[in-house]
């Protein structure tokens, strides 16, 4: 795909081609350098556009890079690079993540207090954009939230008892949750 794109000549399409690489490269059982290098290569590719698109997946990228195994000043270098996207991008999603990845970070840096009163305004953002998975992630973040301060049971009141049945995500992160209660994490 992305020697297509590349033979297009289309700043978008090659930034979300690469894009799609980094993503692919943060897979299961690929080596992280394939996936380190697809976001040098399409950092690389942003300082040569302004492209909305393209500015919007690499900045989207890092924050996947900052999660996955960086550190809360990487995360902080990915929300100005959003920042920047937001403000070029007509894309909506991008506020919610900028506004849930300011609860990553809290998260990351051990200031429960801070993302647990950043998880509903965050998830507002997101209702309001109507980004489906605004709700499934602030449930995430409560679990996490109440996992550190020894509040577990109180995630019971986010989820219907339904939840499970009706969703793959919510079925993954309750078995995941589950799990972790059982292996003592």
């Amino acid at each position: 795909a992305e020697l297509r794109a590349a033979s297009v000549g289309s700043p978008r399409m090659r930034g979300l081609a690469t894009g799609i690489r980094y993503q692919a490269c943060t897979g299961v059982a690929i080596d992280p350098a394939d996936a380190d290098a697809a976001l040098v290569d399409l950092g690389s590719l942003v300082e040569l556009t302004e492209d909305p698109s393209a500015r919007s997946v690499w900045a989207l990228s890092l924050i996947s890079a900052a999660v996955r195994d960086g550190t809360a000043a990487d995360l902080d270098e990915a929300l100005a690079v959003l920042d920047g996207a937001i403000a070029i991008s007509p894309r909506p999603d991008l506020p919610w993540m900028r506004a849930a990845g300011e609860v990553t970070k809290a998260l990351m840096v051990g200031e429960l207090d801070a993302a647990e009163a950043a998880v509903q305004p965050a998830s507002d953002i997101g209702a309001a954009h109507g980004i489906e998975v605004a709700a499934p992630v602030a449930a995430m973040q409560r679990a996490l939230v109440a996992w550190e301060t020894g509040a577990l049971g109180q995630l019971r009141d986010f989820l219907p008892p339904e939840a499970g049945a009706n969703s793959p995500a919510m079925i993954g992160a309750s078995l995941r949750v589950a799990a972790d209660v059982e292996a003592g994490e």
